[in-house]
């Protein structure tokens, strides 16, 4: 009954330890993960989403707007902190060559002149 129990213990072990370990792998080798984590990521992917669904061209002004998205996502990625986002988030929305598409935070003054 001991080496039943041992045996079946043991297996339990390995298939526990070697669920893990797949795990950890998926989870290191995934790029995506990380970079879907970050809220700035998310923030990018709202913005970028919600203007190739309602911009009024939808030819976008002559833009690929795919390939703007590439473009700006690694500048993302690469932020440390929310400080930067909007500036990224404004020069993606530029390409689009409108005087009226911009991405505004609560924290922006808006009517700043300058």
């Amino acid at each position: 009954m001991k080496i039943f129990r041992f045996s079946c213990l043991r297996r339990l072990t390995v298939a526990v330890v070697s669920s893990i370990c797949i795990l950890l792998v998926l989870w290191l080798i995934s790029p995506l993960l990380p970079i879907l984590a970050k809220p700035q990521t998310k923030i990018f992917e709202q913005v970028w989403q919600t203007v190739n669904d309602n911009f009024y061209d939808t030819q976008f002004n002559g833009v690929n707007w795919k390939a703007i998205r590439e473009k700006y996502k690694p500048q993302i990625v690469q932020l440390k902190s929310n400080e930067g986002l909007t500036t990224v988030i404004n020069q993606m929305l530029s390409e689009l060559q409108t005087s009226h598409t911009r991405f505004y935070t609560q924290y922006e003054n808006h009517f700043s002149s300058g």
